[in-house]
């Protein structure tokens, strides 16, 4: 502290000492003399500018850091702002949308989605933020407002590990009757790690339309975990029907954006 003290004084006595040999060189006549004042001073003069310089380098250096410093503060308060809207926002369309029952699911937040890269691939398992702790357990369906995303496939204390609808696991669905003549189709949906899933194993007999509503048909348990039925797992987007195969098959939409998702919610019981 002493050391950083002593510079502006020695910065100040450099320049009177520069001033005096200029006075005192003006008074001479002689061409020499000057020349050797000149000399003299020369390197006291270059002290004295790289002194002043790195005086008001350091102290434009601590104001640029300050400001640095509060701009990063300003934006992580946005970040977890952005954050607390986004949260309230999912859980009101949850409470809004009614099924699953709010009193039976409990809010996560996405952090992490292995294997995903923006642009060259989809989303095809979840972590969250809870796991054994709160509840979570191995087989507990995730939901976003009335839609399936996914299900619990691996737990720990802390967090979970959600297997995506688009990836891999299987699922018994149906589809909605749009009319009362019509009956549910029922099958199989498979994801394929990408935006569509394959819904199979449909009966020739069964009607299907494209636009039609695909749901799971249900897998609960006696103690209440399981599959719920009812949950929405898309729309159908196109038909594949041939009368020589013994079933017919269809691409199924999901009706949500998996990657921009960042709270979902859990059905505990």
């Amino acid at each position: 502290m002493s050391g950083k003290r002593n510079i502006p004084a020695l910065g100040i006595g450099l320049i009177l000492v520069s001033l005096l040999l200029i006075l005192f060189s003006s008074t001479f006549v002689g061409k020499d003399l000057r020349l050797l004042l000149e000399v003299l001073t020369n390197p006291i003069r270059k002290f004295e500018f790289s002194l002043i310089s790195k005086i008001f380098a350091e102290s434009q250096n601590t104001a640029y850091q300050k400001l640095v410093l509060e701009n990063n503060n300003l934006r992580a308060k946005l970040v977890e702002q952005e954050k607390l809207v986004l949260e309230n926002r999912a859980l009101r369309d949850q409470f809004e949308a009614g099924y699953p029952p709010p009193d039976t699911i409990i809010p996560a937040s996405i952090i992490g989605s292995p294997n995903f890269i923006p642009g060259l691939s989809f989303p095809t398992a979840f972590i969250i933020d809870k796991g054994q702790k709160s509840g979570i357990a191995e087989g507990n369906a995730c939901v976003s407002g009335p839609n399936l995303l996914g299900v619990v496939s691996k737990v720990s204390e802390n967090i979970a590990k959600i297997s995506l609808i688009s990836g891999t696991i299987k699922l018994t669905a149906k589809t909605v009757p749009e009319e009362s003549s019509e009956r549910e189709a029922q099958g199989v949906v498979t994801g394929e790690g990408r935006d569509s899933l394959v819904f199979e194993n449909i009966l020739l007999s069964d009607q299907l339309k494209v636009g039609q509503t695909v749901v799971t048909k249900g897998d609960a348990l006696e103690n209440g975990n399981g599959m719920p039925a009812n949950l929405i797992i898309g729309k159908i987007e196109s038909i594949d029907k041939k009368e020589s195969s013994l079933f017919q098959r269809a691409k199924v939409k999901p009706l949500i954006n998996f990657a921009s998702i960042s709270t979902l919610f859990c059905k505990i019981r």
